[in-house]
């Protein structure tokens, strides 16, 4: 059977790199079972699609109970699954592939019960209407019959008497009065009128265990064994991809419930038509899992005259934070989340690929040939409309080789159609059609950190001005320091 998405209307694009949401730090804000999806970008149909289920979750307490309650019961699936692919023997095949069916039909049942009158878009609704039509299917009842005719049986196995003598196990039924129920009368008999019922604890049992207990009970086992071979085609492992879908969906909501708890606005995107981003007062929400209590919003502005922007600044000034909030927003917008913005109309990229430092030891050439290596792979996979991230890149080798490396991949990004961002230190690159954003230092007190960026006509000059108003080096500032007389001479 063909399940429907409840993210995809469309054939989902090939994922980007496992690095991004470490490089973004998206992975403090999210659980790590639900990143792949985060690196499945989707086109403007599904962004659109997923913008209309995200809002209704976020505002719908029932749609959000429902797609818990599914979730949890995907849980369970996924548990009996590999209960199913852990298997030992085949008497342990029979009795787990009829817990992974009956946990699947409890999936299906739950997921075609009808919900109030709730506008949840087309995702949803999809999703729906197909379980709706699977339950009332005569194989989903059927199926549900055989169920139902086979777990007496495993009541009626479920408790046995298990002793040890030598090196022999000895399995029989247990007696009508169970050992617990034995234990009960044991301590009422000593005087004991209040005690706790024993902790049951679950763990697997030994194969030779199992096919000893199927011997005990031949009629129920062979009954096991038909329905397996009956059915063993059955279940869809499709099914699965639930599981992934529903924690990301709900992962989304959570973290949109936090990010509004912290007083930041979110804001789903309008979708431009032409390649564009545009964002107002962006926050780099991954500061919250470091409990900062101050976010600093900042614009990003890319189009097709300033596809590309040197990023400079003093050390600690923001410039990575900045670098995340780009490519955060435009990430979360990718997979159809809400943006943490003020307002916002951004074009369906078709990724984000970074290059962020690396501290591992490299075998061979070294890091710079390592640094080389990884962007040419970016560059290999990076569709005309990506947006790539740089975060001093090159930084390693000699100035000479880094600005002349830092100019040739800068000149190449920008005239390859993708956006780019490019936090670099070497401030003797020279002058190009490439514009610059500069860190913003506060003229009123050197020393503080604006954590705002502005674009700047220059790299180099603009830094080293930044530079010298923070150590009160300017000429200006020495002037004040150390006046001179009219001779020419300081006093």
């Amino acid at each position: 059977m063909q399940l429907p998405s409840l993210l995809f209307l469309e054939a989902p694009t090939a994922p980007l790199p496992e690095n991004l949401p470490e490089d973004l730090k998206l992975t403090l804000l999210l659980p790590e079972d639900v990143l792949p999806a985060l690196r499945m970008p989707c086109g403007a149909k599904d962004i659109a699609a997923r913008q209309t289920l995200l809002r209704a979750l976020e505002k719908s307490d029932a749609l959000r109970e429902r797609l818990t309650r599914l979730a949890d019961d995907m849980r369970a699936v996924a548990d009996c699954h590999r209960s199913y692919s852990q298997v030992r023997c085949e008497n342990e095949r029979y009795l787990a592939y009829l817990g992974l069916v009956n946990a699947a039909q409890t999936f299906c049942r739950d997921a075609a019960e009808p919900l109030p009158d709730i506008s949840a878009g087309t995702l949803y609704d999809r999703f729906a209407a197909f379980f709706v039509n699977r339950v009332a299917s005569p194989d989903f009842g059927e199926m549900e019959q055989a169920i139902g005719a086979l777990y007496p049986h495993i009541d009626s196995i479920r408790s046995n008497r298990v002793r040890i003598r030598g090196n022999k196990l000895r399995v029989s039924a247990e007696s009508p009065v169970t050992f617990e129920e034995r234990l009960v009368r044991c301590a009422a008999e000593l005087g004991f009128d209040s005690f706790s019922k024993p902790r049951e604890v679950s763990r697997p049992l030994a194969p030779q265990l199992i096919d000893a207990i199927a011997s005990l009970y031949p009629e129920q086992f062979a009954a096991f064994k038909g329905f397996f071979d009956t059915h063993r085609a059955y279940f869809d492992e499709k099914l699965l991809n639930y599981r992934l879908e529903l924690s990301f969906l709900l992962a989304l909501t959570a973290l949109s419930d936090r990010v509004r708890k912290a007083g930041i606005p979110l804001t789903y995107p309008e979708i431009s038509a032409v390649p564009h981003i545009d964002i107002r007062e962006c926050y780099d929400i991954t500061l919250l899992a470091k409990g900062e209590p101050r976010i600093v919003p900042n614009d990003v502005l890319f189009d097709r005259d300033a596809p590309l922007f040197y990023l400079t600044g003093a050390n600690g000034g923001g410039k990575t934070t900045y670098l995340r909030t780009v490519g955060v927003a435009v990430l979360l917008f990718l997979v159809g989340a809400a943006v943490p913005c003020r307002k916002a109309v951004l074009y369906p990229l078709s990724g984000v690929y970074t290059h962020f430092p690396r501290d591992e030891r490299f075998d061979g050439d070294g890091r710079f040939a390592d640094e080389k290596k990884r962007i040419a792979e970016i560059l290999d996979v990076c569709g005309n409309d990506s947006l790539i991230l740089l975060n001093e890149t090159f930084a390693t080798t000699s100035e000479e080789t880094a600005v002349t490396q830092t100019e040739a991949l800068a000149e190449q990004l920008y005239g390859s159609g993708c956006f780019g961002l490019y936090i670099t230190h070497q401030h003797s690159l020279g002058q190009s059609k490439i514009p610059f954003l500069n860190v913003i230092v506060d003229s009123d007190d050197e020393n503080r950190r604006t954590y705002k960026i502005a674009r700047r006509r220059g790299g180099s000059s603009s830094y080293a001005q930044d530079i010298l108003k923070k150590y009160s080096l300017t000429r200006e500032a020495l002037e004040q320091r150390f006046p001179v007389m009219e001779g020419g001479d300081a006093k």
